[in-house]
């Protein structure tokens, strides 16, 4: 009888939200392709070999890796990193926490799912999940941001929600492929 009250007080918690995502649980899938090394930056990534690459600059990025477009698809997945110069010497945690609370202030319906610490690269990290809208386009996403004295880099890895599930160990697995040089 436990049981059986048990599914369905489950199954009402997953529908209404109340299971929370769990950035400790991604687990990436191993990664093996095209290793992408920016010039300027001194950061190496891998992506799969069908994966578009824009080093445009594109919304301030350093490099954009898109997923091939398949038919019906409303949306490339894609990672992208950022560098940014910072102010002041920072932890990973303390430059996530900022960035965050900017994201509340100025994106649309964001929400942080969870966070916590990371190791990329041989580099520790702090990143999370969380989902918002650009405009009518849903995404949810995860984050690794890695300080190396006073230069920031964020790797963010977005799907649609629908496909979230589906897509967050390549996209975790992308990410843990970054290096410093």
């Amino acid at each position: 009888m436990k049981i059986a009250l048990a599914l369905p007080v489950l199954l009402l918690l997953v529908a209404s939200g109340c299971v929370k995502e769990s950035f400790a649980e991604v687990r990436p899938e191993t990664i093996t392709g095209t290793t992408y090394t920016h010039p300027d930056h001194g950061f190496s990534i891998t992506v799969p070999r069908e994966w578009e690459v824009n080093d445009s600059g594109f919304f301030g990025t350093a490099v954009m890796f898109l997923s091939p477009r398949g038919e019906g698809d409303a949306f490339q997945e894609n990672v992208n990193v950022v560098v940014e110069k910072l102010p002041r010497n920072m932890t990973a945690e303390e430059y996530s926490n900022a960035a965050i609370g900017t994201m509340e202030r100025i994106i649309t319906d964001f929400k942080l799912l969870d966070s916590g610490r990371e190791l990329i690269g041989g580099e520790e990290a702090f990143g999370g999940i969380y989902s918002m809208r650009l405009g009518k386009i849903r995404t949810k996403n995860i984050y690794y941001a890695i300080v190396q004295g006073r230069r920031a880099y964020v790797i963010t890895c977005a799907a649609h929600p629908d496909t979230f599930n589906q897509y967050k160990g390549v996209l975790s697995g992308i990410a843990k492929t970054f290096r410093v040089r």
